[in-house]
């Protein structure tokens, strides 16, 4: 029985399909070279050709007119990149433009070992130039508040290597470019100021700095409030190793504690209008009363907001936080009760303290606060 036959789908038969096959009629038998018809050809002009010959005022379609005005049929394609001349890096009015006259944030090291280098270098490779280095506007790149800078000669070729006048994290967090110090140091400062990155760009444009962009600030944002969580966690277990030395009653007696709930609107703000409390966002700080500096030993957050969820609902689709798919900022579900203080409590002795005391120090600390 003869087997069947199956049918490739590899490379290689893919291309002895496109073939000539025998027995097929060329398309141009029996016609001579000299009387074949034109075809048409592919034609790629510079700049300044292709602006003064392409005609594109027909319904954003490229063509080259005749001298009787009719369509040559060239096929055109993208015009070459203008080749730079040594006069243009020289004669560039790149540093004639408004941005020479803002103001921005260099380390002054870094600047003088940019500058010292540059004099060098440009000393015993030219020494009979008279020109000034000056900063390439077009060889520049902004990171955040940081800058790249390079510097050329305003008279001769010589240019620098580019460097940055930024001091840089000593690790990169993940793939990519270091990060720069001052704007990790930027967002630490915003976290204990009213001022968000909205508020802050508008700042250092009037103060006329060039501002960081949005996106930048944001994804700077949350690896500083991811690193500043991590620490105050440790710094909170820290607290309680101490007061639970330093509790007069043993490491296993109950300490004296009080707590006490914030919301980002008051509950009273809501009457005759909402059932639900009015509040999307709530802070529960407990304090130690064991020493004078009342230092705060546990710390609980709720949030119903989640940009995510509202995103999806736009669609159509129903979703419920904090338990759809993908990145929720939510921790609780907007039906909630925020303003429960009797179960924020519980919620801070869970996630901090079971931790760092036994049983018994759980249910006295449980047993004043509720």
């Amino acid at each position: 029985m003869p087997k069947a036959r199956v049918k490739s789908n590899t490379a290689r038969d893919r291309r002895r399909a496109t073939l000539f096959k025998k027995g097929c009629t060329p398309h141009n038998k029996g016609t001579r070279c000299n009387n074949a018809p034109a075809t048409s050809t592919y034609k790629r002009y510079t700049v300044q050709d292709f602006a003064d010959i392409v005609d594109d005022s027909g319904n954003n379609i490229l063509r080259v007119n005749s001298s009787e005005g009719g369509d040559t049929g060239q096929k055109l394609l993208r015009p070459l990149v203008k080749e730079r001349r040594t006069l243009d890096n020289v004669c560039i009015a790149g540093n004639t433009s408004g941005e020479m006259k803002t103001n921005r944030i260099f380390h002054p090291g870094l600047l003088e070992d940019l500058f010292y280098d540059g004099y060098q270098q440009h000393r015993c490779g030219n020494p009979t130039c008279t020109g000034k280095l000056r900063f390439d506007q077009e060889a520049e790149t902004q990171w955040g508040f940081g800058w790249r800078e390079c510097l050329k000669c305003d008279k001769c070729p010589y240019k620098s290597t580019v460097r940055a006048l930024y001091e840089e994290t000593p690790l990169a967090a993940g793939r990519g470019r270091r990060h720069a110090k001052i704007n990790l140091s930027t967002q630490v400062g915003l976290l204990d100021t009213g001022m968000g990155n909205t508020g802050l760009r508008h700042v250092v444009t009037c103060m006329n700095v060039p501002p960081p962009s949005s996106c930048g600030l944001q994804k700077t944002s949350y690896v500083v409030g991811d690193a500043i969580t991590i620490l105050n966690q440790a710094d909170l277990k820290k607290q309680c190793k101490r007061i639970k030395t330093l509790n007069p009653g043993g490491p296993d007696s109950g300490i004296r504690a009080e707590g006490d709930g914030r919301y980002n609107n008051p509950l009273y703000s809501g009457v005759g209008k909402t059932p639900f409390q009015p509040a999307t966002q709530s802070t529960y700080i407990i304090c130690e009363n064991v020493t004078k500096s009342k230092k705060i030993i546990a710390v609980n957050t709720q949030n119903k907001l989640c940009k995510k969820a509202s995103t999806i609902r736009a669609t159509g689709q129903e979703v419920r936080c904090p338990y759809h798919p993908g990145k929720c900022t939510a921790t609780i579900a907007p039906e909630d009760s925020i303003g429960d203080e009797k179960e924020q409590p519980d919620n801070v002795l869970q996630s901090y303290l079971r931790r760092e005391y036994t049983s018994a120090t759980l249910l006295q600390m449980e047993t004043v606060q509720l």
